[in-house]
């Protein structure tokens, strides 16, 4: 078991990181900070690779930009229902991640946030949310099945002009955000 903190200075979030059972284990109370794109700024740089599964505990408020980027074992992510916010490119290409279960509890998903998430098959959108950013969704050729609220969107599949199979228009870049209340 290897554990830290999130921030050197910052004692009330800490990461603990499972080796048998390439679990990532997120707590304590607050925002987990932005970060770059670069694997060594995360204080889990080490494990990024071998990371399997996440879990972020119910206090933690918000999932900074980058926080799981590249992350390309990542399969299962658990989301805790304090947080409100998940950043810009918090799990960008995270390759293995087949479903989302976003809770209630999320008003916010940035620009990228699960973008070229190449196996997602499916993601629940909770109707609490109020904004879904440019491209948040972008590049998951695998996506067929949106629940938002108590709403199911079946996507169809289909080609691009380029011929590139691409998923439906909302989580491909074409329709690049959603905020509430716009008629889309």
């Amino acid at each position: 078991m290897r554990k830290g903190k999130i921030r050197e200075s910052d004692e009330s979030i800490t990461w603990e990181y499972d080796r048998e059972t390439s679990t990532l284990i997120i707590s304590g109370n607050g925002d987990i900070p932005n970060y770059s794109c670069k694997l060594y700024d995360r204080p889990w740089h080490k494990y990024a690779h071998l990371i399997k599964k996440v879990v972020i505990k119910d206090s933690i408020t918000r999932i900074g930009n980058d926080a799981f980027y590249d992350c390309k074992s990542l399969a299962s992510i658990t989301i805790g229902k304090g947080v409100i916010s998940i950043g810009e490119h918090a799990f960008f290409d995270c390759n293995n991640l087949i479903s989302v279960d976003i809770p209630n509890s999320v008003t916010t998903i940035e620009l990228g946030a699960f973008a070229r998430c190449g196996k997602l098959t499916s993601v629940t959108i909770p109707k609490s949310i109020k904004y879904i950013g440019h491209y948040a969704f972008y590049k998951n050729y695998e996506l067929s099945l949106v629940n938002i609220g108590e709403n199911s969107i079946k996507l169809e599949k289909h080609h691009d002009t380029q011929g590139r199979l691409i998923a439906y228009k909302a989580f491909s870049g074409y329709m690049t955000q959603y905020e509430e209340g716009k008629t889309y």
